[in-house]
């Protein structure tokens, strides 16, 4: 289940950042995880080797994820969603109190964050 989570994690995180990798890393990540290509396929398809594709798939999941700590890009994208389901949830419920509640937690989301 690990992997599969963080398969996905790679694959949201890819669709974020994926236009800020060279274009070989993001070629053999589209085929990795895109089109599900094995290594063995890629590095036949590239022309280099099994370990060489290995090497590059986890270099550039390092740099995506790097990526994502500077900039919380899909952190942001993910507490913007939860805070729009639960807006609605409130709203078609008719429940004011908690609309208002959530509209000034996403207000002090949006603030920007002081970073001294």
């Amino acid at each position: 289940m690990k992997r599969a989570t963080d398969h996905l994690n790679v694959c949201t995180l890819l669709d974020f950042y994926g236009s800020l990798l060279n274009n070989r890393q993001r070629e053999i990540m589209r085929l990795f995880y895109y089109e599900d290509l094995s290594l063995a396929e890629i590095s036949g398809i590239k022309g280099i080797t099994r370990q060489a594709v290995n090497a590059q798939v986890h270099r550039a999941a390092d740099k995506l994820r790097e990526f994502e700590r500077g900039l919380k890009l899909v952190r942001a994208y993910e507490r913007t969603k939860e805070l729009q389901a639960r807006l609605g949830a409130a709203v078609a419920s008719k429940s004011w109190a908690e609309a208002e509640s959530v509209l000034i937690e996403w207000k002090k989301f949006e603030e920007p964050k002081d970073n001294n």
